[in-house]
């Protein structure tokens, strides 16, 4: 009886051991929160959740995603202090939770995403903080002396993903149609499709040619960011076909984070392999 638990004790040790493992790089990425002072009127917040770009105006404050977990209470407080009494609005680059679950703190105030139905945002995120308006081509604001160019780009990593453009910065946040040094969440229920993200990434930076970018997730940079990101999923197809070793891909590719066990280089070679049969 003693032995039987003991082997039971030191399974479960181990389980919760792996757990952590496999978890914490998530968990870091999501519990870090930088802020970065792009110009007098663009803040970066960095972690927390997706990134997030915050454009202050004379009027108005625009707020580009709003986190997840501790991030977006930090992220809520940081729009106040530069919002004051203005209005704020509030984009969503699509309905994932870690970039849209702080939308409850922002009731009040204008909520744009892509033309989702409600049946849609709602069984992702419930009724609270629901956008107030819907964008299904194209809406274009100013902010300032900032024109912001929201796009819904349609079906990529979901069935409605929302670029923002900076015009006169030429800065684009790219939501998780980019994600740089993190596995895609790919998910058949929200519409996710590899060919569709390849062609809407290359569609939108031809569009809009921008000189710096904002991924959903990692570093900013420049076009080679896109490069970067389009690498992984060829490598990760060669694989589906048959054309690469597994072993080979998973150790470039192994200090990227993974969505906890939802996402990671396997997870992206099973898909293409889904995809492919289609």
């Amino acid at each position: 009886m003693k032995k039987s638990i003991l082997i039971a004790t030191a399974i479960l040790f181990l389980l919760i051991i792996f757990t952590v493992v496999k978890i914490y790089p998530f968990i870091s990425a999501m519990s870090k929160f930088e802020v970065v002072e792009y110009d007098k009127n663009l803040t970066l917040v960095f972690g927390g959740g997706g990134n997030t770009g915050i454009l202050t105006g004379e009027k108005e404050v625009l707020v580009i995603d709003s986190k997840i977990m501790g991030g977006k209470s930090k992220l809520f407080e940081l729009v106040k202090q530069k919002a004051g009494n203005k209005p704020i609005i509030l984009v969503n680059t699509h309905l994932h939770a870690d970039h849209s679950q702080g939308n409850s703190l922002y009731k009040g105030n204008t909520i744009i995403a892509g033309a989702y139905t409600k049946e849609q945002w709602i069984a992702e995120n419930g009724e609270e903080g629901m956008p107030t308006e819907w964008v299904k081509d194209s809406k274009e604001i100013q902010v300032g002396d900032e024109t912001v160019i929201i796009r819904n780009k349609g079906q990529a990593h979901t069935y409605n993903d929302t670029v923002v453009f900076l015009k006169k910065r030429k800065i684009l946040f790219f939501g998780d149609l980019l994600m740089i040094g993190m596995h895609p969440f790919l998910k058949k229920k929200d519409g996710s499709s590899i060919t569709l993200y390849l062609k809407k990434q290359n569609e939108t930076m031809d569009e809009f040619q921008p000189e710096k970018i904002v991924p959903g997730h990692g570093r900013t940079g420049d076009a080679e960011l896109v490069k970067e990101f389009q690498e992984y999923f060829t490598d990760t197809k060669s694989v589906a076909e048959g054309k690469s070793e597994p072993d080979k891909i998973e150790e470039k590719y192994k200090h990227w984070i993974p969505f906890l066990s939802m996402s990671g280089t396997r997870e992206t070679i099973n898909y293409w392999r889904e995809e492919l049969k289609k």
